[in-house]
C-alpha cells in the first residue's frame, strides 16, 4: 500500500506537521518511558505504557512526513504509513521490520 492508496481511500491526509505538535508528542513518548519505570506496576501496566511509547513514535514519524491518519484509534493505518516511510527514506530497506522489501504493508 502507498501514500498515493492510503489518501485516495481516505486512510491518511496531508497535514503539514508543527513544530509544537511534534514537540507534544515526543513529550508523550517521554513521560511513557519516564513511567514505565515506576515501583509498583503491573507488567501489563508496564506493556500498555511501552506499547503507548512505541505507538507514538510512529505517530511522530508519519506526522513530521506531513500524514495525519483520519480516525481515531487508526493505530494498523499509522504502523502501515510508517513502514511506507520508512522504506521511502532509506530507499527501501525494511529490515528494521524484519519485512522483505516485496512484502506488502499491512
Amino acid at each position: 500500500m502507498s501514500w498515493a492508496k492510503l489518501l485516495a481511500d481516505h486512510r491518511v491526509t496531508r497535514v503539514p506537521p508543527s513544530k509544537a505538535e511534534l514537540d507534544n508528542l515526543r513529550s508523550i513518548v517521554t513521560r511513557s518511558l519516564k513511567d514505565v519505570t515506576a515501583a509498583g506496576l503491573s507488567a501489563d501496566a508496564r506493556f500498555i505504557m511501552a506499547y503507548d511509547a512505541g505507538r507514538t513514535l510512529s505517530l511522530i514519524i508519519v506526522r513530521a512526513a506531513g500524514y495525519r491518519p483520519r480516525s481515531v484509534g487508526a493505530r494498523m493505518r499509522i504502523e502501515t504509513s510508517l513502514i511506507l516511510n520508512f522504506r521511502h527514506v532509506t530507499g527501501g530497506s525494511a529490515a528494521y521490520f524484519h519485512l522483505p522489501v516485496s512484502s506488502p504493508a499491512v
